[in-house]
């Protein structure tokens, strides 16, 4: 339960971070992209309302082979860019791209930005080593992507507003980015007509369970802990272990997932360590 004031800190980060700061984009996309009868000129035409930017950003990733490149080819448009990733990773990607922006230069805040999209894509690997549906693995996915946005935009806010709204530093310190983030992404996932299966996964404190089986939310939390423990250890990298390249197996998944995080200019977060190697660990902190 929030006290007074920090309910009242938290409704004015709301209002200036998801209601009066100019995103790159016109909201109008994402009402667009909601829209399942939209016709492929009327997405396409959306790439006007969006910074040049996130435009460049969105054909990048969804050209990447993460998505499936390989087989179906580079995207050259919008519409295809939507149509590779989907409505959703869309609409989270414009609204993740966007903070990036805001957020350029600041290194603790570029760290979140890694860990979650570190977050995602181990969640979608999991999802496929515990065999879940592409859609469940999508859910995953969408969940680690989102997963700590409400922190990011508390440290934008910290970082770019504090004084101009007259909130004090120690209205806004870690144990309180702690305890209300999730709150802050539930009401981006609100605000931005997201899928409401997100708030279970952004308010999950723990490992879920369903019946015999890691719940949705479950899996972005290991995901999310695996990633956390990794970021420790390595100086702020997700160290992935692999076999030796096969000739073969074509691209393999540290070849997507290296391409990926290039696609996002995370590629300084991630380290592929062949398994006859040994990464190196931060030495114990004093």
């Amino acid at each position: 339960m929030l006290k007074e004031r920090e309910s009242v800190v938290l409704k004015k980060i709301e209002d200036r971070m998801i209601s009066r700061v100019n995103l790159g984009f016109d909201l109008e996309v994402l009402s667009v992209l909601d829209n399942a009868d939209a016709s492929s000129h009327q997405i396409e035409a959306l790439k006007g309302r969006l910074s040049s930017e996130i435009l460049l950003r969105l054909l990048s990733i969804a050209s990447s082979v993460y998505y499936g490149s390989l087989k179906r080819g580079a995207v050259n448009s919008f519409y295809e860019a939507v149509s590779r990733l989907g409505m959703d990773q869309t609409k989270a990607f414009i609204i993740i791209l966007a903070q990036q922006a805001l957020a350029r230069g600041d290194r603790e805040i570029e760290k979140v930005f890694a860990r979650t999209f570190a977050t995602a894509v181990l969640g979608k690997l999991l999802s496929k080593e515990f065999a879940l549906r592409e859609d469940a693995a999508r859910k995953v996915e969408l969940g680690g992507l989102l997963l700590e946005i409400g922190r990011i935009m508390i440290l934008l806010y910290r970082k770019l507003y504090l004084k101009e709204e007259g909130v004090a530093e120690a209205d806004v310190t870690d144990a309180f980015i702690d305890e209300v983030h999730p709150q802050l992404g539930v009401a981006v996932v609100e605000k931005f007509f997201l899928p409401p299966y997100l708030k279970r996964i952004l308010l999950a404190e723990s490992l879920v369970f369903e019946m015999r089986r890691f719940a949705l939310a479950g899996v972005v939390r290991l995901a999310h802990d695996a990633v956390t423990t990794s970021f420790r250890r390595f100086n702020n990298k997700l160290v992935l272990a692999v076999p030796p390249p096969s000739r073969e197996e074509g691209f393999s998944i540290a070849e997507m997932v290296t391409e990926h995080f290039r696609a996002v200019g995370l590629q300084q977060y991630l380290q592929i360590v062949r398994l006859e190697e040994t990464p190196e660990e931060e030495p114990p902190a004093a």
